[in-house]
């Protein structure tokens, strides 16, 4: 009975994905280019967005599901051109994962070791995404 369960479940979670458009700042690398994956392989439309256009290429020639877009959701001069590139590609909008961020290299520094500005900079594009 409880193997039914978790199958049922685990069946559930494959097609709970299906057809949802998804948007993923910050797509081509770790987290971002993990979930892109994740999502692509349970069925969602996933339209990603990052700032380096040959790791958009790249993915989007690995991913030919995938929607890339080249753009930095941190400058509000990006962020109209970002938006309707993601609606004409997806048909509109269900699921926004706001991942990006400019931490630089990983591992990165402790915070203790980092200071406010370049603090301020790494966060600001994970809170402050603009769809304006």
């Amino acid at each position: 009975m409880a193997n039914e369960s978790v199958e049922m479940n685990n069946r559930q979670g494959l097609t709970a994905w299906k057809n949802i458009r998804v948007a993923v700042t910050g797509g081509t690398s770790g987290l971002g280019l993990a979930l892109v994956r994740m999502l692509l392989d349970q069925g969602a439309r996933v339209g990603f967005i990052a700032r380096k256009r040959d790791r958009v290429e790249r993915l989007t020639c690995e991913r030919t599901d995938a929607r890339g877009i080249t753009g930095d959701v941190s400058q509000k001069d990006d962020t109209y051109s970002i938006a309707i590139q993601l609606l004409g590609e997806l048909g509109g909008l269900d699921v926004l994962i706001n991942n990006a961020s400019s931490l630089g290299p990983v591992p990165p520094a402790p915070l203790a070791d980092t200071n406010c500005e370049d603090f301020e900079r790494a966060r600001q594009p994970m809170f402050w995404v603009r769809f304006d």
